[in-house]
C-alpha cells in the first residue's frame, strides 16, 4: 500500500511537497495572474490537478496532508497574511474532499518538531537540504525557502502519521 504525505506552505510564493517511501518532490504553489491589486493569485484548477496527482501517486493507498496554518509574523503585511489564509482555506477544501486526512499545524508545531523554533527561514532551507540532498538543486536559492518549508511540513505529516522514515530519492514532479 502506497503512502503519500503532502506538505503545503500556503503563501503565494509557497510550495507543495510530496513524500513517499520511494522518494520526494517539491514544486512552487500553482499561481496565475490576478486582476486589479491582486497581481498573483492561487491557480485553483492547478491545485486541484496537483491533489488529483497525489491520488494517482497513492495508488489506492493512504494520502495525508499538513497545511501550515497562516499566522501573522513580525514584519509581514496584512495583504500577505490574507493571501496565505485564503490559499490555505481553498487548499484545505480541496484536500478535505480528496485525501484521507489532513492537519493544519501552526508553524511553531512543525518547526519545534524539526528544532527550528525561533530560527530564520534560511535555517529551514539548510535543514531541508540536509534531509533531502537529492533535491538540493531545487533549494539552492534563498527564495526557495517556501519549497524547503513545504518539504519539512510533508516530513512532519509523515512522522505524525507514524510512518517509518526512509531515505527519499527525488521523484519526478507531478
Amino acid at each position: 500500500m502506497m503512502r503519500v504525505a503532502v506538505g503545503v506552505d500556503p503563501g503565494l510564493h509557497g510550495a507543495v511537497a510530496f513524500l513517499t517511501a520511494d522518494g520526494a518532490q517539491v514544486g512552487d504553489m500553482p499561481t496565475r495572474a490576478g486582476t486589479g491589486k491582486y497581481k498573483l493569485v492561487l491557480d485553483v484548477d492547478g491545485a486541484v490537478r496537483l491533489i488529483d496527482e497525489v491520488l494517482v501517486l497513492a495508488e489506492g493507498g493512504v494520502a495525508k496532508a499538513a497545511i501550515e496554518l497562516p499566522w501573522a509574523a513580525h514584519g509581514q503585511s496584512g495583504q500577505s497574511l490574507a493571501n496565505a489564509s485564503r490559499n490555505a482555506a481553498v487548499l484545505e477544501g480541496i484536500i478535505a474532499s480528496k485525501l484521507d486526512g489532513y492537519t493544519c499545524p501552526p508553524a511553531t508545531a512543525w518547526k519545534r518538531h524539526h528544532g527550528l523554533l525561533h530560527q530564520d527561514k534560511e535555517a529551514s532551507r539548510q535543514l531541508a537540504i540536509a534531509h533531502f540532498p537529492q533535491l538540493a538543486h531545487l533549494l539552492k536559492r534563498k527564495k526557495d525557502e517556501g519549497r524547503a518549508e513545504a518539504l519539512l511540513i510533508a516530513e512532519y505529516a509523515w512522522q505524525q502519521a507514524g510512518w517509518e522514515v526512509r531515505e527519499t530519492p527525488a521523484l519526478p514532479f507531478l
